[in-house]
């Protein structure tokens, strides 16, 4: 690994470091502060004897850590792609006598570890506040009827665990933000379109589901195909995985105890870790096979263009649907529904074929 860019590499991010600590440390006073506010509501209103209580106060915090860590890897990207895009600069690295795997690897390497230490700060600080609260957790649970069940699931393994999926859907997204950087010579350009595309399954599931209710093809209330639409769609969005919870028992309890967990997680770390893995293929195939006369090109392979453009057609056309349908709410005949739908894919396609013929020559 070259030192040289490796430096270079670090010097860059030394800010993005900081930021993500100080991003954990945020997060562990908000946890310790949440846990804090909970013990002095005994006091006031009482012990609810049936509770996971580190659980309830990590499921509070779950989503602001993923609002939070998704921002972070937008920013990074742009951190650390910026001068890259830039003609001067990117040509400068281009003339350096260093082979452009050498690059993509010092790059994903810096981002990758500087996501995990902020990760692993987060999940120390994480466990010492659960650590400094057991005290008196534990004196709750001692009295519960399920004492067992909600040990179990208060104890350091199962936060772990809550945050070790967190950790891999937000790689998942900057994994996949790090690979579309590869085929858009705009930064910019390259993280509005991957968040977009990041949004796009299960944008196209649901709006498809309601267009073709719309148009009387399938009945949404009752047909069996919208059940498996529905149940299929959550797993198109990594984002959802945090926050898709189920009442389980756990299996050696006897009382009928229900807590709130993750569901399926297994499954859900077996696929954002499938998914980490493919960003990080087709990125380094996206980057061997970049060269330098295409640097002027918005999209730069042609394969992409071709899929950038069925992508915006048909998106375009189910954002009308979906306007339609539920922000505007007004009775109109089905064919005049069809056509206006007709007219957004239109002028999807159009706009989109603007879009990749910029550079062309």
């Amino acid at each position: 690994m070259n030192k040289s860019i490796l430096k270079h590499e670090i010097r860059s991010m030394k800010w993005m470091i900081l930021l993500s600590i100080l991003a954990s440390l945020f997060l562990t006073i908000m946890f310790s502060t949440t846990l804090d506010s909970r013990y002095i509501n005994i006091f006031s209103n009482g012990i609810y004897l049936n509770e996971a209580l580190i659980q309830s106060v990590l499921r509070d915090i779950n989503e602001m850590t993923l609002v939070i860590f998704t921002a972070l890897s937008i920013i990074q990207i742009f951190m650390q792609f910026r001068s890259e895009k830039s003609q001067e600069t990117g040509r400068f690295l281009k003339s350096l006598p260093v082979k452009k795997e050498e690059f993509f690897k010092i790059k994903l390497s810096t981002g990758l570890i500087n996501l995990s230490l902020a990760f692993i700060v987060l999940a120390i600080g994480l466990i010492i506040v659960r650590a400094n609260n057991m005290f008196w957790i534990k004196d709750i649970h001692s009295i519960s009827y399920s004492s067992k069940a909600f040990i179990k699931a208060d104890s350091a393994i199962s936060l772990l665990k809550e945050l070790g999926l967190i950790y891999l859907v937000v790689l998942s997204f900057y994994t996949f933000l790090f690979m579309v950087q590869y085929s858009f010579s705009n930064v910019v350009g390259g993280i509005v379109t991957g968040i977009l595309v990041w949004l796009a399954p299960i944008f196209i599931v649901t709006s498809s589901m309601y267009t073709l209710d719309r148009l009387s093809f399938i009945g949404i209330y009752n047909s069996p195909l919208v059940v498996s639409l529905l149940n299929f769609g959550r797993w198109l969005l990594p984002w959802s995985y945090v926050l898709d919870r189920d009442y389980n028992v756990l299996p050696y309890e006897t009382n009928s105890t229900q807590i709130s967990i993750i569901s399926s997680l297994g499954i859900k770390y077996t696929i954002a870790l499938l998914l980490i893995l493919i960003n990080i293929i087709i990125a380094y195939k996206f980057n061997k096979s970049s060269k330098v006369e295409n640097e002027n090109k918005i999209i730069v392979f042609k394969s992409i263009r071709k899929i950038f453009i069925f992508g915006v057609t048909i998106c375009s056309g189910l954002l009308v649907s979906t306007i339609l349908h539920d922000i505007i709410m007004i009775q109109i005949p089905t064919i005049i529904y069809s056509i206006l739908i007709l007219l957004g894919g239109f002028i999807g396609y159009w706009i989109s074929q603007k879009i990749t013929k910029v550079g062309n020559i």
